[in-house]
Formats: C-alpha cells, sequence, structure tokens
C-alpha cells in the first residue's frame, strides 16, 4: 500500500468533521498530495526530483455560484452566509492535512486585513458562519460587475477598462505604403 492510499483510508475512517466556508464562485475539488521521486534529465545527466503528485479521495467544497435559472435535477444552492458557501462534512484530519499543504496558496492567505481567506473551516457551524459574516466585505475579484453609475454615466466597478483619453482612437491608421 503507498504511502498516500495508507493517509487516505485513515482519514476516511475519521470521525470529527468540519465545516468549509468558501468564497471562490464555482467551489474547489479538495485532494491530498504526495511526493513521488522521479528521474528527471537534467544536463548534468539523470537526477532524482521529487513531483507532488494527488490522489485519493476528493472532496467537493462549494462555491457561492448558482445558476439564476438551475436545469432540472441540479443541485440545490448551497448555504451561503455572508458571500461564502458553507460545505458541512468534511473530515478535519483531511481539511488539517490539505490546508497545511496549500496554506501558501492566494486563496488560502488572509487579505486586506482579514483574519481568515477566501477558504477557512471551523469544527462549529456556528463559528463558520459568524466568521463568514465578519468577511463580508472581503472580495475575490471575481465578483460579478457592479451596475452602479456615477454623476457622468459611467460605471464605478475599478475594474471596467477606462475609455482612452480625448481625440485618441485605438486603432491608427497606417500610412507608410499609401503614394508609393
Amino acid at each position: 500500500m503507498t504511502k498516500l492510499k495508507a493517509v487516505v483510508s485513515s482519514i476516511e475512517k475519521s470521525g470529527p468533521t468540519v465545516c468549509v466556508a468558501c468564497k471562490i464562485p464555482n467551489g474547489l475539488k479538495l485532494q491530498l498530495q504526495t511526493t513521488m521521486p522521479t528521474i528527471v534529465d537534467t544536463p548534468r545527466g539523470p537526477e532524482m526530483k521529487d513531483f507532488w503528485v494527488k490522489g485519493g479521495r476528493e472532496w467537493n467544497v462549494r462555491g457561492p455560484a448558482y445558476p439564476v435559472a438551475p436545469p432540472a435535477g441540479y443541485p440545490k444552492p448551497p448555504m451561503i452566509e455572508g458571500g461564502y458557501a458553507v460545505t458541512r462534512g468534511i473530515p478535519k484530519e483531511f481539511w488539517d492535512k490539505w490546508f497545511e499543504q496549500n496554506k501558501n496558496a492566494s486563496y488560502c492567505q488572509p487579505h486586506e486585513g482579514s483574519e481568515h481567506g477566501f477558504i477557512f473551516a471551523f469544527a462549529d457551524l456556528d463559528d463558520t458562519i459568524a466568521a463568514a459574516i465578519e468577511h463580508e466585505e472581503l472580495l475575490t475579484g471575481l465578483e460579478p460587475l457592479s451596475t452602479e453609475v456615477d454623476a457622468k454615466g459611467r460605471l464605478k466597478d475599478k475594474r471596467v477598462p477606462r475609455p482612452l483619453s480625448a481625440g485618441m482612437s485605438g486603432v491608427m491608421p497606417d500610412d507608410s505604403n499609401q503614394g508609393a
């Protein structure tokens, strides 16, 4: 039995679970990784390098995105609090190992002075909901564009491209071949 299979089988038998809050719109598939030594050709000849390989069971964490008109048979919408979708039943031991492997990912890092990133977990549902509500103002940059306009009729959302300066167009004619 490989090292990863042993870890995964022990996790699947574990009892305590966590509630994961995720603000990434489509959610994430969580899976553990293990190192696999591989021979790699280098300018100095073959060398052993460790590569991270995903394996074992995947756990789906839902995100807050949900279609306006879901098709027949589409899953029910997730529980959403503070812009975070809450997924219950993720094994705590799995979550702890996954978070340790991914703690440096931008979505796990706290942003803009917040205590948590775009994905975090607590053992208690009430604690998860309270933290999600506390971080409601945190933006991922993946939210839909705002349709609010200012006094000049321009969209207020900072992600909307600004028009070019007056008198300039985006396309410039190429006059180099004319009159030759």
